[in-house]
């Protein structure tokens, strides 16, 4: 039995179950399907995920920018999530991308003139 979403020994964690099932999604679906299909994968697992909750969605989030995925606006209230394009260097701030001193890469470097 699972109390406040505490893992028990032996169990995977609520974060890699969330990453495990949101790899899984499809490349496009809206905000409120994303979070029906996981409250409903967790169904049994002791697990659950509450929308109102800023633990839960800090949760959901990192979850889903390391299953490859961001959030895309299209509208007033309607959101979408999509895999990100790996090929574009597109990068969300919850996947850094590091080099092996382990220190983020800028990818922009802006020119400006110093005016005195």
């Amino acid at each position: 039995m699972i109390v406040n979403n505490t893992k028990p020994k032996g169990k995977k964690s609520r974060a890699r179950y969330l990453q495990n099932i949101i790899t899984g999604f499809p490349d496009g679906l809206r905000s409120t399907e994303a979070y029906d299909r996981l409250a409903e994968a967790l169904r049994g697992t002791g697990y659950t995920v509450d929308r109102m909750s800023p633990t839960d969605l800090k949760a959901i989030e990192r979850a889903r920018g390391a299953a490859g995925f961001r959030v895309k606006t299209l509208g007033k209230g309607v959101h979408m999530w999509v895999k990100r394009d790996v090929h574009s260097g597109e990068r969300t701030p919850t996947s850094p991308i590091i080099n092996h001193t382990h220190i983020p890469v800028i990818s922009h470097v802006y020119e400006c003139e110093a005016t005195y």
